[in-house]
């Protein structure tokens, strides 16, 4: 299976993940839930987005993975069905930058056989998605009670969640521009140790 050829693979790390590689720079201070973003890609197109998207994503310090074959791309299915890089913003406005800026990279990129991503919301104007949930483990209401990820039901995002994107690209007119939320229990994001919680795609 033809690996995926990243920028400087050394910058990468594996996890407990099988078939994903990680670019982590800041994962120990990111929130533990937010909008995650996920760029849609099948084995076709697969190494030009990341071509054009992952050198991005390293100049802007945003933390995501990518599958490592052109081959499991085209093997996700179900709810995971096009998702190629998942990224992790740590706050709406940073949200709103990747999405605008990766609009911008991909102009020349053959991006339009990428496959619909199930239960995500279609944001920007090429190949991207998003949804809200957790990070790692669970979402917490503003009770201070923890609850399953969204994805389980089927839903883009918790009741008490304000979607953003329905005011993307003016950052000024969302209502909380603050950075995601992180957990009183602290989740260390231990990659590639035994036991390491699964960061949630």
């Amino acid at each position: 299976m033809p690996k995926i050829i990243l920028p400087d693979d050394t910058q990468y790390s594996t996890s407990d993940e099988t078939g994903w590689r990680w670019w982590r720079p800041r994962m120990d201070t990111l929130g533990d839930e937010g909008w995650k973003i996920h760029a849609s890609g099948i084995s076709l197109n697969a190494q030009a987005i990341a071509n054009a998207l992952l050198p991005l994503l390293i100049e802007m310090g945003v933390a995501h993975k990518i599958l490592e074959t052109t081959e499991e791309a085209d093997a996700q299915t179900g709810e995971q069905t096009g998702k190629l890089i998942a990224i992790y913003p740590d706050s709406v406005m940073e949200a709103f930058m990747v999405v605008d800026a990766i609009d911008r990279a991909l102009v020349g990129v053959n991006w339009r056989q990428s496959p619909v991503i199930p239960i995500d919301k279609h944001v920007g104007n090429t190949i991207l998605y998003t949804r809200y949930g957790a990070y790692v483990d669970k979402v917490k209401n503003p009770q201070g009670k923890y609850e399953d990820d969204p994805k389980k039901f089927g839903k883009l995002k918790p009741d008490w969640i304000v979607d953003p994107w329905n005011n993307y690209p003016n950052p000024n007119l969302v209502m909380n521009l603050a950075p995601f939320p992180k957990h009183d229990n602290k989740v260390k994001y231990g990659f590639a140790k035994r036991g390491a919680r699964k960061v949630k795609t």
